[in-house]
């Protein structure tokens, strides 16, 4: 990699990683006609880690790998946990199009939490567009006099812990590799299928495998938290170790 700029680096990756969400998210949105969300998301996460570890090790962070327990990495993945769960509900219930749309309010809520949080100057300008963003959210959702889809509340709800999760990520050490972190969140994915099962059937997802579901799906690789997190470190490393987005 050493021929990529190290100032367009980062963006690079990050740029690959929203690549492989669109490509991941549509085998899931495959694979939940079929499979209740929870098992989708649990087993997505034991394959990323079958893989994952493997490859965390041959990068040369096996002496690192207690890092995983890190608390400000725990803290930051919980809020990922929390953020897949409500977007693979929403996912399985909404049009892919409108689920994603409804998500990129994210960074939009990331500048607003940035200059709460942070003091960071937004300016009018980004003020302005972050308000035409965020009136856009709401001709997605359409929310009616009856109220608003509770599949769309959670695909914002997705977009909500998003942002605390990329805010929080700024907590996470500069000594903390990028896939350490991600490791961390796909291990989390798997071991929270059983904490939440009982939540998705009271929610009304109990689907169980059509005839027809492809099993082959469940098991595709996910590579978005890492090219996205070995993004955001490439860029904190160009900022002398802070996350921005």
């Amino acid at each position: 990699m050493q021929f990529i700029p190290t100032n367009i680096r980062g963006p690079l990756f990050m740029v690959v990683s929203t690549g492989f969400y669109l490509v991941n998210d549509t085998m899931m949105k495959l694979a939940t006609e079929g499979l209740p969300s929870y098992e989708v998301l649990f087993l997505r996460g034991v394959a990323a880690s079958l893989w994952g570890m493997p490859l965390l090790l041959l990068l040369g962070y096996g002496k690192q790998v207690p890092l995983l327990l890190d608390k400000r990495v725990l803290r930051r993945n919980l809020l990922e946990l929390a953020a897949i769960l409500c977007y693979v509900v929403a996912l399985a219930n909404m049009q892919i199009a409108d689920a994603t749309a409804l998500g990129q309010i994210t960074p939009l809520l990331m500048l607003v939490g940035s200059s709460i949080l942070f003091g960071e100057r937004i300016g009018g300008a980004r003020m302005a567009l972050i308000g035409l963003g965020f009136i856009g959210a709401l001709m997605v959702a359409q929310p009616t006099m009856q109220g608003i889809s509770v599949y769309a509340l959670l695909a914002l709800g997705n977009a909500a812990l998003s942002a605390a999760r990329d805010l929080a990520g700024r907590k996470v050490g500069a000594d903390v590799p990028g896939m350490i972190v991600a490791m961390s969140a796909v291990r989390g994915g798997a071991g929270g299928r059983r904490r939440c099962a009982s939540g998705f059937r009271a929610m009304g997802d109990t689907r169980g495998p059509s005839p027809g579901a492809d099993r082959r799906r469940r098991f595709l690789p996910d590579l978005r938290p890492f090219l996205h997190l070995h993004g955001l470190s490439r860029r904190a490393d160009e900022r002398g170790g802070a996350i921005l987005l």
